[in-house]
């Protein structure tokens, strides 16, 4: 028999192997269109509840950019109405002019002889929003220190395995790539 024949066809055809090849013949894969039955059509109905869901996600995705735009400016708005609040609301101040007015009757002095007092009204103080701001305490400042100190040390070990897995593929390409001599023995003990 010949091995050529069953690997690249050259040669003369062994008898045994033609009739194999005929017998087997009928077995081959032949490839036959796919016939899907008539009651197996699709509807209308898909196409249209496509479209729904489609508007659906465009409907609920407008009414989450709606709840974020209202509630990002509420937040900011906090500070201004409480500014408003304060507006419209005065806390009754002392009229600084009747004061002065009954101290000038009671101690039965001139009002050339006192200083004049400041005839604007007060303003009122801009309203304080204060923030709860978080400080770190050293030993929290300590920790994060170390666990940077950790990650940047295990940080280098990567960086390092990572350039010694690459070196050791470079390598082995290299010796794929390029084969070994002909007078080149491997895994093999001297013969003395």
């Amino acid at each position: 028999m010949n091995d050529d024949y069953l690997w690249n066809k050259t040669g003369k055809p062994d008898p045994e192997v033609q009739e194999l090849e005929e017998v087997l013949g009928v077995l081959r894969y032949k490839p036959r269109p796919i016939v899907l039955p008539a009651n197996l059509a699709r509807p209308r109905r898909l196409r249209l509840s496509a479209l729904l869901a489609v508007a659906a996600c465009v409907a609920l995705a407008f009414l989450a950019a709606g709840l974020w735009f209202a509630a990002t400016s509420s937040k900011s708005s906090k500070p201004e109405q409480a500014k408003q609040r304060q507006l419209n609301n005065p806390s009754p101040s002392p009229n600084v002019d009747n004061q002065n007015v009954a101290k000038d009757q009671t101690a039965g002095t001139n009002q050339e002889t006192q200083p004049k007092a400041n005839n604007k009204p007060q303003q009122q103080s801009q309203p304080v929003v204060a923030y709860h701001r978080h400080r770190d305490n050293a030993a929290v400042i300590a920790k994060r220190n170390r666990e940077r100190e950790e990650a940047l040390e295990v940080k280098q070990q990567l960086l390092m395995a990572l350039r010694v897995a690459s070196e050791k593929l470079n390598q082995a390409q290299r010796k794929a790539q390029n084969p070994a001599p002909p007078n080149q023995i491997r895994n093999q003990h001297k013969v003395s």
